[in-house]
This record gives C-alpha cells, sequence and structure tokens, in this order.
C-alpha cells in the first residue's frame, strides 16, 4: 500500500541479489562440495529469514488495511474464502518467484549438484507458501479493522504472534 515499505523490501532482497551475484568474487565455488552446499543452504536460510520479515510486514496486516471499507468486500459477488485464498495466492505466487529467482542465482553462482539445486528450489517455494498461508491465516483470526497504521497492527497480539510462529517455522 504505502510505496516506501516495499522500497525496503526491495533493498532487502536487492541486497541479497548482489550477494548472490558476487559468490564467484569470493571464490567460493572454488571450495568443495561440502562447503558449496553449507553456503547453498545458509543462503535458502537468509532468503527465508528475508522472507519472514515480508510476510510478516506486508501479508499479516493485508485484511486487517482494508478498515472501514471492510464492509464492500462483503457485498462483493464472492465469498469471503475466495477473497482470503486470493490474497494468499498473490502473496505466496509473489514471494515464491522471489526466493526461486535468488535461489536460482545463488545455485548458478555456486555451481551446486543437481540434488542441491532441486532442493533449494523445493525449499525455495515450501517456504514462501507456508508463510503466506500462516500470515494470512493469522491475520484473518487476529482482525482489527479500527487501526489504520501497519506497524500497530504489526506490533499487536497477533503480528508478534506471527513473526514468532515465522522465526519458529525457519
Amino acid at each position: 500500500r504505502d510505496p516506501a515499505q516495499w522500497g525496503q523490501s526491495l533493498i532487502f532482497f536487492g541486497l541479497l541479489a548482489l550477494y548472490f551475484l558476487n559468490l564467484r568474487q569470493f571464490r567460493y565455488h572454488l571450495l568443495p562440495d561440502l562447503w558449496r552446499n553449507l553456503i547453498a543452504f545458509l543462503n535458502i536460510f537468509s532468503v527465508a529469514s528475508v522472507l519472514c520479515s515480508l510476510s510478516a510486514r506486508f501479508i499479516y496486516p493485508q485484511l486487517s488495511l482494508e478498515g472501514h471499507g471492510f464492509w464492500i468486500l462483503w457485498l462483493a459477488p464472492t465469498s469471503p474464502r475466495r477473497i482470503l485464498l486470493a490474497k494468499f495466492a498473490f502473496s505466496a505466487i509473489t514471494m515464491s518467484i522471489i526466493s526461486l529467482t535468488l535461489m536460482g542465482i545463488s545455485c548458478a553462482m555456486l555451481g551446486v549438484a543437481p540434488a542441491i539445486r532441486t532442493s533449494a528450489f523445493i525449499t525455495g517455494i515450501a517456504i514462501p507458501f507456508a508463510l503466506a498461508a500462516l500470515s494470512t491465516g493469522l491475520g484473518a483470526i487476529f482482525l482489527d479493522l479500527r487501526e489504520r497504521n501497519p506497524a500497530a497492527i504489526v506490533s499487536g497480539f497477533g503480528g508478534t504472534l506471527n513473526l514468532v510462529c515465522g522465526l519458529v517455522f525457519m
């Protein structure tokens, strides 16, 4: 909703992409397989950490930010379940594209084995879908239609629970 907030996430993912694109400068691709695999999985963890903060900051408050206009959603010729599924699908697919792009860059720069690349891609799809489901679901459970500030929504009980559950999941 706020371009400045999306700019923050672009900076995070841009820094990760810049790091992944420069892995060869660090000569990581010349390390033994054990170390390259370890670095690949640490890169998966770094992407998952940023996705966790992104889902807590942007996906969790989606429904609450509808605010006083929430009643309009009930007048739409669709069910609330479909609205919730649409928000989940958009979030999960967007985060999966980001995750798969970063994982592809990381694996290509490290030159890891196909099995590691496959597990990185499977993980790169599973984590965004799980985090999107967690954030969308908890956002629907802890709905706060009176609050207009996304930071206040995220810092409430539901937002804190969402972040803790996401970190425990990781």
